[in-house]
């Protein structure tokens, strides 16, 4: 999403040098880390590389009409960011993979809707569990609305805290009357993309290589396409 990160769940900073050296390494991603600014876009790691352009999804305006409310399990608590957070908040985002700088809080918080940066938090603990944010950045018309910063903490995984977190700032756009909402996210964040597409999120093809891209997406995930 423009200058911040991309979305998603469980790859590393670290994890994207040593072990995938195919990729390339944006700017933005660049800037968080600590690297000092370069005069081209982007950092080849190895001798392949893969498009910097993001897969897009949008959500159908049906689905989001009949969304339920997701049900957390009585161990989680779904409330909105607020004063005091910003410790726990770095420290998932930082254990979910993204190298986050220590003000990069004010960046997101300053593109979120009003009371749009949702957390499930651990009952017992307070510990923030999960997140996804309702902003308004970088949207591809006038009209839609783009959900970010999807994460849960490894400690959480197999909760299906990712699907029901992004459930809820779904249900907050509907109840803020939006109804066009997108996303944006990478070939290799298989545990997101499988998360996206059975919540029923429908890729956005408007060219011969996303359509490419996307094939091998469903391809190697074995989810056909909606009919």
């Amino acid at each position: 999403m423009g200058d911040r990160l991309p979305a998603p769940l469980h790859i590393s900073f670290v994890d994207v040098v040593r072990r995938r050296p195919c990729y390339i390494l944006p700017r933005y991603w660049m800037a968080a880390a600590g690297f000092p600014p370069r005069h081209d876009e982007t950092l080849a790691i190895g001798q392949a590389s893969m498009a910097t352009r993001q897969l897009m999804m949008r959500y159908p305006v049906e689905r989001l009409e009949a969304l339920s409310d997701p049900v957390f399990a009585p161990d989680f608590v779904l409330r909105p960011f607020r004063d005091g957070d910003e410790a726990g908040y770095l420290a998932l985002m930082r254990a979910a993979g993204f190298p986050w700088a220590d003000d990069m809080i004010q960046t997101v918080q300053g593109k979120a809707m009003p009371g749009g940066i949702l957390f499930a938090c651990d009952a017992k603990t307070g510990r923030i569990a999960a997140t996804a944010m309702a902003n308004k950045f970088r949207p591809e018309t006038p009209d839609d609305y783009e959900l970010g910063w999807v994460a849960a903490h490894p400690d959480y995984r197999g909760k299906q805290l990712g699907t029901k977190i992004c459930a809820a700032v779904l249900i907050f756009y509907r109840q803020a009357g939006v109804r066009h909402v997108a996303l944006h996210t990478d070939d290799f964040r298989k545990p997101a993309l499988v998360t996206y597409l059975r919540q029923g999120w429908q890729p956005v093809i408007d060219d011969e290589e996303m359509a490419a891209r996307w094939q091998a997406v469903r391809d190697e995930l074995g989810i056909a396409a909606a009919p």
